[in-house]
């Protein structure tokens, strides 16, 4: 098996029933989506009324999307635009997030055209087509997420090391840098472990036929200076990109580090003003790592 056929079995395994329940509610809530990605967390541990599961929507274009003008503007200066979706299960009540992208720019964007690892370092991990409408998607996906992977390795790496457990936790460090991650310490070590087999896989296949490394220090410290400026972006445009954006904001730091930060009536109502106070409250804190 070579690496396209790893991701594409991956990639064809049947998600589970919330995935593919959510998915349905995605897919009536935003015109024009061609595939379904389902990857993150949620489908390392399954999704449950406690965790926000994290989709993607590949449209075929901007404006069959049904955003409006300006955030289809938004959408294209700094993707993905994200949408906060919910459904009731006989289990409680789901959670995700959807960004929304067109396949182009996805295809686009997990390539090594792309500087900043925020698409090609996720499409690195796996994912799982919940719904996409024929086998030419499929095969763009699989193919964008290939381009991630050696994106991944010749993006974080001058050279391989000895040890796949230490280019893909290496690598997953340089990439949260390159954002305000709220992640732990030992997440990366988590992420590779939790697949282990299909990590070393692909560093095997990496070893038997090396990419051309073009990592350095430079690259890889301006890559983290503009992940900052792009997170903070992001993090001011997604206040304003689903309801309860703060909050969410505030759950997602608190789960994964412990940090606990208050949100007050006027945060609520003035998110643009609160944001900067709210994130400096956080970094000292240690909820940005």
């Amino acid at each position: 098996m070579d690496l396209i056929g790893l991701i594409t079995g991956e990639l064809k395994q049947s998600p589970e029933s919330n995935a593919i329940a959510l998915a349905q509610v995605a897919r009536e809530k935003i015109g024009g989506v061609k595939a379904t990605l389902f990857y993150g967390s949620c489908l390392r541990d399954g999704i449950t009324p406690d965790a926000i599961a994290d989709l993607y929507l590949l449209t075929e274009s901007h404006t069959a999307s049904r955003q409006g003008r300006l955030a289809r503007f938004f959408n294209i200066i700094l993707p993905p635009n994200v949408v906060y979706l919910e459904c009731t299960v006989p289990d409680g009540k789901l959670r995700a997030k959807a960004a929304i992208l067109t396949i182009d720019q996805f295809t686009r964007l997990t390539g090594s055209g792309t500087f900043h690892s925020y698409f090609w370092a996720r499409f690195a991990q796996p994912a799982r087509i919940v719904w996409a409408e024929n086998d030419l998607f499929i095969k763009k996906i699989a193919n964008a997420c290939k381009s991630a992977i050696l994106t991944f390795a010749t993006e974080t790496h001058n050279k391989l090391p000895a040890k796949s457990e230490v280019f893909w936790t290496e690598g997953f460090r340089h990439t949260y840098a390159a954002e305000l991650r709220a992640e732990g310490p030992d997440r990366p070590h988590h992420i590779y472990f939790s697949n282990k087999q299909r990590y070393d896989f692909i560093f095997d296949t990496l070893v038997s036929d090396p990419p051309a490394f073009r990592s350095t220090f430079y690259r890889r410290t301006l890559r983290c200076w503009l992940g900052k400026i792009l997170s903070v972006a992001r993090l001011i445009k997604g206040i304003f990109t689903f309801e309860g954006g703060l909050d969410y904001i505030v759950w997602k730091i608190d789960r994964h580090t412990g940090v606990k930060v208050e949100i007050k009536p006027w945060h609520r109502r003035f998110p643009l003003i609160a944001a900067p106070g709210l994130a400096w409250t956080v970094w000292r804190r240690g909820g940005f790592k």
